[in-house]
């Protein structure tokens, strides 16, 4: 079934919401563990890898409904799937470092680390809701109806 561009926008779009919803719990764990919290450490952990299991997933419905609909959408389609794909690429070596970091060390160790991990994923999403998820950009009518000059 070949998505909509809406509908991909729509469902990229509510993805991106569900994970800075676990970003939020994520970085309310933290904040726990780093006040002495020792608690906190498992379950840190566990939302963790919860977040890298949810994340991987998006990585590959992006992959899936994202790029066919950037390819042909404008003459910079290809310029925008590699560097989705760049981007991919890096962030799931990226969420393997962080997987082996936290199934091999205490929690509390991992704090500076898991902090950069949170501010990086929240401003990938955001460059990407801006470069490749705008409105005028994926809509389902390919003609401007704007006003022209």
């Amino acid at each position: 079934m070949e998505w909509a561009p809406s509908q991909v926008r729509q469902a990229i779009l509510e993805a991106h919401a569900m994970l800075r919803g676990k970003l939020d719990e994520m970085e309310a764990l933290m904040a726990r563990v780093g006040q002495g919290e020792a608690a906190a450490e498992p379950t840190l952990t566990a939302v963790v890898l919860d977040f890298q299991a949810s994340f991987l997933s998006h990585i590959v419905q992006e992959e899936a409904v994202l790029r066919p609909v950037l390819h042909k959408i404008d003459a910079w389609g290809d310029v925008r799937v590699d560097r989705m794909d760049a981007e991919h690429q890096e962030q799931r070596k990226m969420l393997e470092e962080l997987r082996v970091m936290v199934t091999s060390r205490r929690a509390a160790e991992c704090g500076p680390r898991l902090r950069t991990f949170v501010d990086e994923v929240r401003a990938d999403m955001a460059a990407e809701e801006r470069d490749a998820l705008p409105e005028d950009l994926l809509k389902d009518d390919p003609i401007s109806t704007g006003p022209s000059d």
